[in-house]
């Protein structure tokens, strides 16, 4: 038997649903169609709330969601894979900086092992069993909230290490507390993970579905955008005031990755949260349709964060470039394309 939650809402997050179930006789509406045999989906809400938002050409939007997941599967599960191989067999464990970028590959691969079957949810509707509605469901949880959780570590790593090196304590000590934050990071996602998953198994509270809004906004977008812009003006300040070398300053390979991850996440957050926050509003001056479509459109999207790691770092370090066969890069080329270099100290 399949997991009417994810069979019925197409695998849409829980912030989406939020924003057109905005009152207690939506959500009782919702819970009734959950008990029913009525083969409904997200756009059924819409219609029985008088929105009228039943989008035609659905099956356009599923197959180019379906396309969008296919396309992210095939490139991020071999390139995060050799990332994780390259990295676990130089022993990342031994300095600060891969202790991050092993995170990171796991996050992403969290994430991306999920993609088939959003895919197959969007084409075929949910095929198979409630416990494997809630592991996926973690699952997708855990990378998608631990991924920008560790970009924001490496980005404060990286400020702490070049703006204020005098007081980065020795190598062991920075190594022991990044591991045991990292120990305490994972768990606390697992945790809401676990949490959410459960979502698939019992009808969500009016409070649940806007706790994951602003759980998604605040928490995981803009507090981790404030930080970033914070460290990098610092960064870029103290470049232009000449305060660090040049082979000191801070790597140009996280930076892309950290962009393109907020340039990925951007366009749906803003729209979801316009629509949350601002649900007056946004009635009189949008069209529900074109807001329904806009984030059918745009949460797809998201998920292409999880192609950055791999496409930045593998032609863009020689430490990863060397373990690709020797026709994939220049050969005798021992300079990296972009050097990346947090200060690590010996330990």
């Amino acid at each position: 038997m399949g997991c009417r939650m994810c069979s019925e809402f197409k695998y849409l997050p829980f912030f989406i649903r939020s924003i057109f179930i905005s009152s207690q006789e939506d959500l009782d509406k919702f819970r009734m169609a959950l008990s029913s045999d009525y083969d409904y989906d997200l756009r059924w809400i819409h219609n029985e709330s008088g929105l009228n938002a039943h989008p035609e050409g659905d099956v356009e939007f599923q197959v180019y969601a379906a396309a969008c997941y296919s396309l992210i599967f095939c490139i991020s599960l071999p390139g995060n894979s050799f990332l994780l191989w390259v990295l676990l067999k130089e022993r990342a464990w031994r300095t600060t900086r891969d202790i991050f970028l092993l995170q990171l590959a796991v996050s992403n691969l969290c994430s991306t092992a999920t993609l088939p079957f959003m895919a197959s949810n969007d084409l075929h509707s949910w095929g198979f069993e409630g416990w494997a509605c809630g592991a996926l469901r973690a699952l997708h949880r855990l990378g998608w909230t631990s991924y920008p959780i560790i970009v924001t570590a490496m980005v404060l790593h990286s400020y702490i290490t070049v703006v204020h090196a005098s007081r980065v304590s020795a190598q062991a000590f920075s190594k022991r507390r990044v591991l045991v934050g990292s120990i305490v990071m994972w768990l606390a996602c697992a945790a809401v993970a676990v949490g959410f998953a459960t979502m698939c198994f019992s009808s969500p509270s009016v409070f649940m579905l806007y706790f994951d809004t602003y759980f998604h906004v605040i928490l995981l977008f803009l507090l981790p955008l404030a930080i970033v812009t914070f460290c990098y003006v610092h960064l870029w300040i103290t470049i232009r005031q000449g305060r660090i070398n040049r082979q000191d300053q801070p790597s140009k390979l996280i930076l892309g990755i950290t962009v393109g991850y907020f340039l990925c996440v951007a366009p749906h957050t803003i729209i979801a949260f316009i629509a949350v926050v601002l649900p007056t509003a946004t009635h009189i001056l949008l069209d529900q349709k074109a807001l329904l479509y806009a984030l059918l459109i745009t949460y797809p999207l998201i998920h292409f964060y999880c192609l950055l790691y791999p496409l930045v770092y593998i032609p863009g370090a020689q430490r990863f470039r060397r373990h690709l066969p020797q026709r994939c890069h220049r050969s005798g080329d021992d300079e990296p394309v972009a050097v990346v270099n947090l200060l690590e100290t010996t330990e």
